[in-house]
């Protein structure tokens, strides 16, 4: 999934009514934090950060509306791919 359509996807996410409030904040805010020159990266870290703080807070309570597992398995996907393939390559780097 592209950045621009995982933005998309958490922007019309937002207007889904099967969320919970708290969940609803969560990606109002992250969409608030996002700045023209924002590094989108650095952005999602941050909201899977909210995410699993609101997800301990809420244990034995609720659990995440399905959309939200869904967007949660997306964004931390793609940013540990993207972290082990840099890890990746400064390791071989020196090789070469």
């Amino acid at each position: 999934m592209s950045d621009e359509q995982l933005l998309t996807f958490i922007y019309n996410l937002i207007l889904d009514p099967s969320l919970t409030e708290a969940e609803r904040k969560l990606l109002v805010d992250f969409k608030n934090r996002l700045k023209p020159k924002s590094d989108l990266e650095d952005e999602l870290r941050n909201l899977a950060d909210d995410m699993r703080r609101l997800a301990v807070k809420n244990l034995g309570h609720t659990s995440f509306s399905p959309k939200m597992q869904t967007i949660y398995k997306l964004i931390s996907q793609s940013g540990l791919l993207k972290e082990n393939l840099a890890r990746g390559l400064a390791a071989v780097g020196p090789m070469l």
